[in-house]
Parts: structure tokens; C-alpha cells; sequence
């Protein structure tokens, strides 16, 4: 396991939480941090390192991954709320994106765009596969890249959604794999670690002070700005691995912990937030207290989701796969 990856998805996973509390850092600013761009990077770069260990039964992998908790709280939300139809739920659980009532492509988990999003990267690397697996990470990259420049949708259209700029994201986490494979010698020379740890702390600082101080964001010049904007979350998961390749890791349990129930994190927060709302209770005071209040009530929630259910349907979906298919 890349700790650092799992570090990074506990990052990404907590800066949507507190973005949709509502929280605006020094009081005027509010930002997410790029953590669904971050989470798209990774899901290229996971996608990539495992298919070139073992491509087997790809698609049935990744759904037995992130169905079985999306499902549990998509059926969650349509009982306890009221107002969705059934056709939004069944195409909210067969993840097909459509536009809901305030005009937006959210399914019923606001969050879920971005798993219709995963699910049409899923099924893209799943047929490229089917092509060549050696050359599925170019053919999936290309096709996006493709899809992107030379669609040209109406806005309304379902398919106007796939060819949503996060996809790119896709694109350079596939990259992140090729680059840090290439220049990872998981060396011990002093001087290369020397070099690593001080780019990858620029990296960091820069990332904070970015996304924190628009005043040093002006400072540059507006097409500068642009592209670093959009680099980001490539830059900050590629430092991520290059520390792991000269032997810095993360080794705190807790971020850990975090990390590994992200997933759960990422989706339950929106039932949290839903239900407190129903109850009267204002989720977006604006405040340094309210803030921490819902982070604190989301991740043990999280936790124990990803402990008490997510695991375990996991891994019994596994073992009851692996009887029959062998995965």
C-alpha cells in the first residue's frame, strides 16, 4: 500500500466535508483544496498500478468496490427523504447520470457525479483492456482527450456530461503512474533524497499558499495562473509519490484510518449534513465551531460505516466472486 496515497484520499475526502460546511478560511476564502481533482488523479494512478499487476476481472472489481456503500446510502437518502421519484433512484443506482430538479447532474448522493463520472472511466479502462492491456492506459487516455476536444453536445445532453474538464484529471493520473515508474529508483543516495524532499517541499507550501492567499495568486500572470490552477492536483499526488519512493511515509494510524475509510467519509457526509438540515440545525453558519461539530460527527460516522459495512460487503462480494470466477 502507498500510504501516502491513502494520506492524500483522507485530505481530499475531509476539504469536500469542510468546503460544504460552508467554512471560508481567513474569512473570505473557500475552497475544497482541488480534492475531487485529487480524487480523480488518484483514481487514474490506482487504476493504472493495478492493471499492470493483474487486469483480471477489472470492472467486477472496481464495482464490488464502490457499489456496495453507495447503494446502502442511496436507498438510505430516497426512504428518509422526501420528493425523489423512482426513476431517479433506479438511475441513481445504475449510474446514469441526469439532470434533477434544480437543473444540476446530481443523482440522489449530490456527491454521486462524480462516481458516474468513475463509472464511465471504469468502463473505458475496462474495454481498452479488452483491446490491449499493455496499451489499455494510452487507448483509455486517448479516448478521453478525443471525446473532449472533438464532441461538441448540447449542455443538456447526457452526453455532454462525460466530456465534463474534470475527466482530464483521469488523463494525468495515468501520466503520474508512467512519470513516477520511470524516475522511481527508490534510491538512497543522500543527494537525490536531499533534491526530493526539497522540491516536495515547495510543492506543498506553493499548494497551501495558492489555494489560501489569492492575493499571491495575482501576483502571476492570468494564463500562468490558469495552468497551475489545473496542475495542482497532478502535482500534489506526484509529490506524494516521490516521497514514498525515498522512504517518506505516512505512518500516522489516524490519517491512516481517515484514508482508508474516505470513501465512506466522502458519500455519508451528505446524509449527515441532509438529516441535521431536516432537524432545523443551520449546516452552514460559517463558522470555526459549526465546522468542526460536523467534522467531528462525519468521521467517526464514516469509520464505523467503513468498518461495520463497507469491509465486510467488500470483502464477503470477494470471497462469493472468487468461488465462482476465480478474481
Amino acid at each position: 500500500m502507498i500510504t501516502n496515497i491513502q494520506f492524500l484520499r483522507a485530505f481530499a475526502a475531509l476539504s469536500v466535508v469542510i468546503y460544504h460546511t460552508n467554512f471560508y478560511f481567513r474569512g473570505m476564502i473557500r475552497t475544497e483544496f482541488g480534492g475531487i481533482a485529487i480524487f480523480f488523479v488518484i483514481s487514474g494512478f490506482i487504476m493504472t498500478y493495478i492493471s499492470r499487476r493483474d487486469s483480471s476481472h477489472f470492472f467486477l472489481k472496481r464495482c464490488i468496490r464502490i457499489v456496495p456503500v453507495y447503494f446502502l446510502l442511496t436507498l438510505a437518502i430516497f426512504l428518509i427523504f422526501k420528493g425523489y421519484t423512482l426513476d431517479a433512484l433506479l438511475k441513481s443506482l445504475l449510474f446514469i447520470p441526469y439532470i434533477n430538479s434544480g437543473g444540476d447532474w446530481h443523482p440522489i448522493i449530490r456527491v454521486g457525479w462524480t462516481l458516474n463520472l468513475e463509472m464511465y472511466f471504469y468502463i473505458l479502462y475496462s474495454a481498452a483492456l479488452l483491446i490491449s492491456i499493455r496499451y489499455a492506459p494510452a487507448i483509455v487516455s486517448m479516448t478521453i482527450l478525443s471525446f473532449n476536444i472533438f464532441s461538441d453536445f448540447d449542455s443538456d445532453s447526457l452526453l455532454s456530461f462525460y466530456t465534463h474538464q474534470d475527466t482530464t484529471y483521469f488523463i494525468l493520473g495515468i501520466a503520474s503512474y508512467y512519470i513516477w515508474r520511470a524516475i522511481d529508483t527508490k534510491q538512497e543516495n543522500d543527494s537525490a533524497k536531499t533534491f526530493v524532499i526539497s522540491g516536495a517541499s515547495a510543492s506543498i507550501i506553493f499548494f497551501f499558499v495558492w489555494h489560501l492567499s489569492p492575493e499571491f495568486e495575482m501576483l502571476f500572470w492570468e494564463p500562468f495562473r490558469t495552468i497551475v490552477a489545473y496542475l495542482l492536483p497532478f502535482i500534489i499526488v506526484f509529490t506524494a509519490l516521490m516521497l514514498h519512493s525515498v522512504n517518506l511515509r505516512c505512518k500516522w494510524k489516524p490519517a491512516l484510518i481517515i484514508g482508508e475509510a474516505s470513501y465512506a467519509l466522502y458519500l455519508v457526509h451528505t446524509l449527515i449534513f441532509g438529516t441535521l438540515a431536516v432537524m432545523g440545525y443551520n449546516v452552514h453558519t460559517q463558522s470555526v465551531v459549526n465546522m468542526l461539530m460536523l467534522v467531528s460527527l462525519c468521521l467517526p460516522s464514516s469509520i464505523i460505516l467503513h468498518y461495520a459495512f463497507e469491509r465486510p460487503a467488500k470483502n464477503y462480494l470477494r470471497d462469493y466472486f472468487q468461488k465462482r470466477f476465480s478474481i
